[in-house]
């Protein structure tokens, strides 16, 4: 997880990244990337295999 954050914002991870990491096995319709592209770096997919999850409820993620 370390390389997912940025010494300048330690406690936020890009949105991309996050998507990414959210949808787990589910992403890009059961086709998630083995690497994440982050700051210049290809970060493994340590939640590729994995169902997806979220700290949001469907209300926050709808809210614009």
């Amino acid at each position: 997880m370390k390389g997912f954050f940025s010494k300048d914002f330690p406690q936020m991870l890009a949105e991309e990244a996050l998507d990414i990491l959210d949808a787990g096995s589910a992403y890009d319709h059961g086709r998630p990337p083995p690497q994440i592209a982050l700051g210049g770096q290809q970060l493994r997919n340590f939640r590729n295999d994995e169902p997806p999850q979220s700290m949001l409820g469907k209300p926050q993620k709808t809210c614009s």
